[in-house]
């Protein structure tokens, strides 16, 4: 099995974000950032409640998306009480696997 991801940005078009987001925090992904092309109110509370740590909008500058998962990554740092070095290099992507 894969080392859980760090970062995870969840696509809030899945069919069933609130199980998704459930899903990636059983498999012990650190921080979840959920993303919606129609961000609203709803639908942050309820991926929020369900796990995730941060809820954007997809058309946020990608600058204020690197800084809020960098955010989210030190916090989760401090929380559990490891060190983290967050890069201020490259970000990449990919599918994670369900």
């Amino acid at each position: 099995r894969a080392r859980p991801a760090d970062a995870v940005l969840l696509s809030l078009d899945e069919p069933d974000p609130v199980a998704a987001c459930w899903e990636l925090n059983r498999q012990g992904h650190c921080t979840v950032v959920a993303v919606s092309d129609r961000p609203n109110t709803y639908e942050c509370v309820r991926v929020l409640n369900a796990g995730a740590d941060v809820y954007l909008d997809a058309w946020a500058p990608l600058p204020e998306v690197v800084v809020r998962v960098r955010v989210a990554l030190r916090r989760s740092a401090r929380l559990t009480d490891r060190e983290f070095d967050i890069p201020r290099g490259r970000l990449y992507a990919e599918q994670p696997h369900m």
